[in-house]
């Protein structure tokens, strides 16, 4: 589903006869106050477990920044790669394909699937709906994971700050690029591992709530090679930080603000 954000309040300059509502009445040359027009910034570094909990294995510290973008109706969520071992067999035209896989294909897309709804009693109007955004770069420092990257063919994998990749994995459309991004933010695999025949993953929510999904699923990009599918529980650690962040004294700071996956 395609979000398109919708408008934000009048800025600080507008007057309560451009604005109506709630001010309407007031004197002419009183200020609407401006709800919608701040950006936030945090560098979120967690636990997975404390978003996704899998009966499969235990999740894994994730790193990442978000940034709330109230005034350019978005969140966008940045992880920062480098390269740690690069196998000499591996040409400088795969490390450079597979550097795309991860900047181009994989961020694009995770990016324009779903939005975050923020409501805000105090702001008029009280609701926003901003788009999602997903950023992937290569650094030199302050990277979130290190990426190995390997001749291939083999199993790509991420876990406890490292992410392996192939560079036969540039097939498919990438979609081992797609699915191995999800899992840089503590999403679990929902298929089974050898010797599982039973099991769940549990997505919380920032409502208090929590999905449970039972295993195995067959329909999506976490669980079924080549489905690009992305479903709404893969984002619900976006609302759960956004709403954590708007919450905040480092955001707009009130405990009434709610957000929302749409």
């Amino acid at each position: 589903m395609a979000v398109t954000p919708t408008p934000g309040a009048l800025g600080p300059t507008s007057t309560p006869a451009q604005a109506g509502g709630a001010n309407a009445g007031a004197p002419a040359n009183a200020v609407t106050p401006c709800c919608w027009c701040d950006t936030f910034v945090k560098k979120v570094s967690e636990h997975g477990s404390i978003w996704v909990l899998s009966t499969q294995h235990t999740n894994f510290p994730i790193k990442f920044t978000m940034t709330v973008d109230l005034a350019g109706n978005e969140v966008v969520i940045e992880v920062k790669f480098k390269w740690n071992t690069v196998y000499a067999a591996v040409t400088a035209a795969q490390k450079a394909a597979v550097q795309t896989g991860m900047t181009s294909i994989a961020a694009s897309a995770w990016s324009g699937k779903y939005g975050v709804k923020v409501v805000d009693p105090a702001c008029t109007p009280p609701t926003k709906t901003l788009a999602i955004r997903f950023v992937a770069s290569f650094v030199t420092s302050g990277e979130d994971i290190l990426v190995d990257l390997l001749p291939g063919p083999g199993t790509s994998s991420v876990g406890l700050g490292l992410m392996t990749l192939h560079a036969t994995d540039t097939v498919d459309a990438g979609y081992v690029f797609i699915h191995e991004f999800g899992h840089t933010f503590g999403l679990d695999d929902e298929y089974f591992y050898p010797g599982n025949t039973t099991g769940s993953v549990a997505y919380k929510r920032a409502n208090g709530t929590t999905t449970t999904i039972t295993l195995p699923q067959n329909d999506n990009v976490m669980s079924t090679y080549g489905d690009m599918n992305l479903k709404p529980r893969f984002f619900y650690f976006v609302e759960i930080e956004a709403q954590k962040l708007l919450r905040s004294g480092a955001g707009l700071g009130r405990a009434a603000i709610t957000c929302e996956i749409v």
